[in-house]
């Protein structure tokens, strides 16, 4: 007994790698793997109403038991890897881009609206932006040109409705959100947060206080 796929456009290449769990289910949703790409469902995820893009050489993977609903991503870069961990929720019109690395831990929960990136998204050049508009308009996927840095978000974070988190400021090779954090709604996160079990508020986004915690567990 094969995967449940059900009312869904799945185009991937002949070159594509496609390991779905037989356990798994993907519904109403669009989902395109480009040559060289690989697209990893684990165990028992659900994919509901999403559009997912995993570009020539690019990688996502998708954790057992995780949970996405209504959102889209794009992996838009060789060997750019998206790696969603274990018995994640992440909801509603969430958008991620990644063009390098976004690992994002187990029992993490990410509400509505929330926006991810490892990447400056577009050229801060004039002539790369237009140079990028050209090749949508033609059908083409640009050659992207932007800064990115690699975005880590640990177990047990949770990421409130319509917050962002950004590549980091400056010449930041990554950005970490430490275990257990928590960014409050509508917060922009662009740096690294490294204390654990935490709130954090604002835009930019700054530490506000400690939650309780039952103590640090292994990092399961």
């Amino acid at each position: 007994m094969g995967p449940s796929i059900l009312q869904t456009k799945l185009d991937y290449h002949p070159n594509a790698t496609v390991d779905v769990a037989d356990t798994a289910l993907i519904r109403n949703s669009e989902i395109t793997v480009a040559s060289g790409a690989e697209f990893i469902v684990k165990p028992r995820a659900i994919i509901d109403q999403c559009k997912l893009y995993v570009l020539e050489g690019a990688i996502l993977e998708i954790g057992e038991k995780t949970r996405l609903d209504g959102i889209k991503a794009r992996v838009r870069k060789p060997r750019a890897t998206l790696k969603i961990g274990n018995n994640c929720i992440i909801n509603l019109n969430s958008l991620i881009i990644c063009d390098c690395l976004i690992e994002i831990g187990n029992y993490v929960l990410i509400a509505q609206n929330v926006f991810l990136t490892d990447s400056q998204v577009h050229s801060l050049n004039w002539r790369e932006r237009r140079k990028e508009i050209d090749q949508l308009n033609l059908g083409q996927w640009p050659d992207l040109n932007a800064k990115t840095s690699k975005l880590k978000i640990q177990n047990d974070c949770w990421l409130g409705r319509s917050s962002q988190v950004l590549k980091p400021k400056g010449d930041s090779e990554e950005l970490i959100l430490a275990r257990g954090t928590i960014v409050g709604a509508g917060s922009i996160v662009n740096e690294s947060s490294p204390e654990f079990f935490k709130t954090m508020a604002g835009v930019p986004a700054k530490f506000i206080r400690h939650v309780e915690s039952d103590s640090y567990e292994p990092y399961v």
